[in-house]
C-alpha cells in the first residue's frame, strides 16, 4: 500500500473522535489527526498529542 492509498483510506477519519485500543489493553479516546511515517503510525489528540505505532494497536 502506498502512502497515498493509506491517506485515502483514512481520509474520512480526520477530526473524528476515535477510541484506540492498544495490544496491551490500554485505551485512548481522542481525535484522529494524521498518519505518519508511511503508514507506520498515527497521531491522536486527546488531552495531549500522541503518536501511536500501528503495530501497537
Amino acid at each position: 500500500m502506498t502512502s497515498e492509498e493509506f491517506h485515502d483510506q483514512y481520509y474520512d477519519m480526520y477530526d473524528k473522535k476515535v477510541k484506540v485500543t492498544f495490544t496491551n489493553g490500554q485505551k485512548i479516546i481522542g481525535y484522529f489527526n494524521d498518519q505518519f511515517y508511511e503508514e507506520h503510525s498515527i497521531m491522536i489528540s486527546s488531552d495531549k498529542i500522541v503518536i501511536i505505532n500501528i503495530d501497537d494497536i
